[in-house]
């Protein structure tokens, strides 16, 4: 059973090891912290996003958008975006610096936050979409250029958003939308989510940890 553990372990220990180095290295365009003092370095990630569970308010979003009449929003992992109907608008042309939305993901709907009156109970849809439970992509829109997507694969490739976690803040992120040979159009805090794993991160990370569980059921199989 020793000799089991000195196999084993140091193997799952380098596994680990393996996949925690990864994801740093990984990021083939890492963009500079636009806020060293309250975020940290742009993650690598696969460009999607899940909501936290809970609430009737999902994600909240404070819009410093750097281009003016630009639109910015979220869409369905898998969704067809050829139909512009499945880009839920979050911030128009009309919005300006500062404002807020709340999204309200169970019952598939946006509040305008600047325009509703909350202690009232009045509140202004901002949009509405279908209510689904798997992972978001974020999109940004300049006048006069087509979308682009946190997914690099949709934009041939070429990755437009750094994602910088917020210090001391696991579930906020600070989004830049930075263009190829155009520079940044955008910077969005949204607040109630976590990143999603690249593919490749996430089975780095069950490869480390299947040593771990195979030992645990030869020990079972041992004991019992």
């Amino acid at each position: 059973m020793n000799q089991l553990k000195a196999l084993f372990l140091p193997l799952a220990l380098l596994c680990g090891l393996v996949a925690a180095g990864v994801t740093p290295m990984a990021n083939a365009t890492p963009f500079a912290n636009p806020d060293p003092a309250t975020l940290l370095d742009d993650i690598d990630g696969s460009g999607y996003f899940m909501p936290e569970p809970g609430g009737s308010l999902g994600i909240e979003l404070f819009d410093i958008a750097l281009n003016p009449g630009s639109t910015f929003g979220f869409f369905f992992q898998g969704s067809d975006l050829n139909d512009p109907a499945n880009l839920i608008v979050l911030f128009d042309e009309t919005d300006a610096v500062g404002n807020t939305v709340l999204v309200d993901f169970a019952n598939g709907y946006a509040v305008d936050g600047d325009a509703s009156d909350f202690a009232n109970n009045v509140f202004v849809i901002q949009s509405n979409f279908t209510p689904s439970s798997g992972p978001i992509g974020f999109f940004f829109q300049a006048p006069t250029l087509p979308p682009l997507f946190s997914d690099a694969s949709l934009n041939s490739g070429f990755d437009v958003m750094g994602a910088f976690p917020a210090i001391g803040q696991p579930t906020t992120y600070a989004l830049l939308f930075d263009a190829p040979g155009i520079g940044v159009l955008g910077l969005e805090v949204v607040t109630g989510i976590r990143a999603v794993p690249t593919p490749g991160v996430a089975v780095l990370l069950v490869a480390g940890l299947m040593p771990l569980a195979w030992l645990r059921i030869r020990q079972r199989r041992l004991l019992a």
